[in-house]
């Protein structure tokens, strides 16, 4: 997983949305950015994009509407268990 930079995560959410706010909410264990705006393509075709790209820093596009605005959440990844070995 590589290390998350607020600015690369706001130029990769940036490709699918026209960005209004964003907040940080430091919920510890499980931290969380916001970003509402409106969506600058098709919602599947933005969580299929957005899954891809935060992939590998360990984040997870939720999204949601709020009022006349969209909404993006990332949150932490869930850890994959890695295999027992017996």
């Amino acid at each position: 997983m590589l290390p998350v930079d607020d600015e690369i995560l706001k130029s990769i959410v940036g490709r699918v949305m026209a960005i209004d706010d964003i907040t940080v909410t430091n919920n510890e264990p499980y931290p969380q950015i916001r970003y509402r705006g409106q969506l600058r393509i098709d919602s599947s075709q933005a969580y299929d994009q957005l899954s891809e790209s935060l992939h590998p820093y360990g984040r997870t596009p939720l999204f949601r509407i709020e009022g006349d605005q969209q909404v993006i959440f990332l949150v932490p990844s869930l850890i994959q268990a890695r295999p027992s070995n017996p």
